[in-house]
């Protein structure tokens, strides 16, 4: 039977094989450090594609705790929408309600307790962004680059197989407890929530 083809010219399988092995030895080695007085609240990888940067991150619940007050002062000192007033005033209220929605963890994995650690780069992905095909690879590309955007599958499917191999059942975990990534300067994208 012939080898089926990649369909990309990168072999993102490798790098989902690099994370999960690099997840694992930083799941590992976190749980020799955490304990239970200040349970695990997030694990996210706090990604950067373009530079083949991946950076394993562990939020504890005060950190996330603390997060979570103040960003809930900030968001209530700020609903100005609520006291828009006039007869079309409702016609305000969908993007200001969804603007001062208070996160239930911190959003911010470079504000983790244990942000960064550990480092999981891949230098494939860096050289690839600066090859000469990438230019062509990446025309048609709108929010999401090339390879932003076939990394997004790669990284939730880490955060799927860590779940589904129990790969933070040693950890001292909160409840829920959330696995995600986050892009620099974007919003956190969770992928999985275990409650039990």
């Amino acid at each position: 039977m012939p080898k089926k083809k990649n369909a990309t010219p990168f072999d993102f399988a490798a790098l989902e094989e690099h994370l999960m092995t690099g997840c694992r030895a930083v799941i590992t080695q976190f749980a020799k450090e955490a304990t239970a007085s200040d349970p695990v609240t997030f694990f996210a990888i706090d990604s950067n594609p373009y530079y083949g940067e991946f950076l394993p991150s562990f939020d504890t619940l005060s950190t996330s705790l603390a997060w979570v007050r103040n960003n809930e002062a900030d968001v209530l000192s700020g609903r100005e929408w609520m006291k828009l007033r006039g007869k079309n005033a409702w016609l305000r209220t969908y993007e200001g309600a969804y603007r001062s929605a208070v996160p239930m963890f911190n959003v911010e994995v470079s504000e983790f307790t244990h942000h960064m650690f550990g480092n999981c780069k891949y230098p494939p992905l860096d050289a690839l962004a600066r090859s000469a095909p990438y230019k062509a690879l990446n025309a048609p590309a709108t929010k999401d680059g090339w390879i932003e955007g076939h990394t997004r599958v790669t990284l939730a499917r880490v955060c799927d197989r860590l779940v589904g191999e129990s790969a933070f059942a040693k950890l001292p975990r909160s409840k829920p407890f959330g696995i995600g990534y986050q892009y620099h300067d974007e919003k956190m994208v969770v992928c999985r929530v275990i409650v039990d």
